[in-house]
């Protein structure tokens, strides 16, 4: 916005040199020099409004992507904490199943209680 206001005010200012004219080759050169220094002005707002213009696209972009990914990873997303959360709960019951166990990267034997046919072990 103010970069517009900006471009406006230099617009103004070189159309007000253009419409003045004078006998005095003094102030002709005065003239001029302000009008040379206008249309410097003037080219440098126009490179600041395109890479103004530019990051804007850029951001607007990056907007888009993030949303695209989000979209199409979501589902997936979601997939992958579900068969997360499964093999969890598959770890968990194959821990009360299974007579060892890796603890700090060491094999740990847990007791193991055998059983003869027809006798019942007490639930742990």
């Amino acid at each position: 916005m103010l970069l517009k206001v900006d471009l406006a005010g230099v617009e103004a200012r070189l159309g007000a040199i253009k419409k003045t004219s004078s006998n005095n080759s003094d102030v002709e050169a005065r003239l001029e020099e302000l009008k040379i220094t206008a249309e410097i002005d003037l080219a440098s707002l126009a490179a600041q409004q395109q890479l103004l213009d530019e990051m804007i696209d850029g951001q607007r972009q990056l907007r888009e992507l993030s949303q695209l990914r989000k979209k199409q990873l979501g589902p997936v997303t979601d997939q992958v904490n579900f068969a997360d959360s499964g093999i969890q709960r598959c770890d968990e019951i194959l821990a009360d199943l299974i007579p060892f166990a890796l603890v700090n990267e060491t094999v740990v034997i847990r007791p193991v209680k055998f059983s003869l046919p027809g006798e019942t072990t007490p639930a742990n």
